[in-house]
C-alpha cells in the first residue's frame, strides 16, 4: 500500500495484492474523508442520525 496524497482531513490509498507466487490479481485506491464535529456536547444530543 501507498499513500501519495493526505492531509487536510483526506486522504488517497493505492494497494495490490499478489498471489503467493507473486502474480498481480487485483489493484485497489480508496479515497477517504474525515470531518470534526467541533459542536459542543450540548449541541451533538441534537444530531439526528443518517445513515
Amino acid at each position: 500500500m501507498q499513500s501519495p496524497r493526505s492531509g487536510s482531513g483526506s486522504g488517497v490509498v493505492h494497494g495490490r495484492l499478489y498471489t503467493r507466487d507473486g502474480t498481480l490479481v487485483a489493484v485497489t485506491s480508496q479515497e477517504g474523508v474525515v470531518r470534526a464535529d467541533v459542536r459542543g456536547p450540548d449541541e451533538g444530543n441534537k444530531l439526528n442520525a443518517k445513515l
